[in-house]
């Protein structure tokens, strides 16, 4: 019965805490890859979808004027692009900072669960003996 006790609390203490950090780090590289937050700093003020409307027309045919417009609306077509990867970028931050935290919040919790439990059953057996 001993030595039941032992394994485990071997393998509760020794064990499972590395196995947690290899999962949180599984998910991290998870989370960094969902959000491909290298490549959206990379081409952040890239053209959305690789289009940009100056493209959709001849550009033989338009005028001095049509051609402005339309660099103008290319930049402004690049500034919402860059907002919108820019958002990414930002929630995949927030995200992997809540994947650690959360995981970091587990590890303890699994770390002190048997001083909770034993405690909570003491206290439990106290108050049946109360009555």
């Amino acid at each position: 019965m001993a030595t039941i006790f032992i394994e485990y609390l071997y393998w509760h203490f020794a064990i499972a805490p590395g196995h947690i950090v290899h999962i949180m780090m599984n998910y991290i590289h998870a989370t960094w890859r969902r959000f491909l937050i290298p490549q959206h700093l990379q081409t952040l003020f890239s053209p959305w979808r690789r289009r940009q409307p100056s493209d959709l027309a001849r550009a033989s045919s338009r005028t001095f004027g049509q051609k402005i417009l339309d660099a103008m609306i290319d930049v402004y077509i690049r500034i919402l692009a860059a907002f919108v990867r820019l958002s990414v970028i930002v929630v995949g931050c927030v995200s992997e900072v809540s994947v650690v935290l959360g995981f970091l919040i587990l590890l303890i919790a699994w770390i002190f669960w048997p001083g909770i439990a034993l405690y909570l059953f003491v206290n439990g057996i106290y108050l049946l003996f109360q009555l």
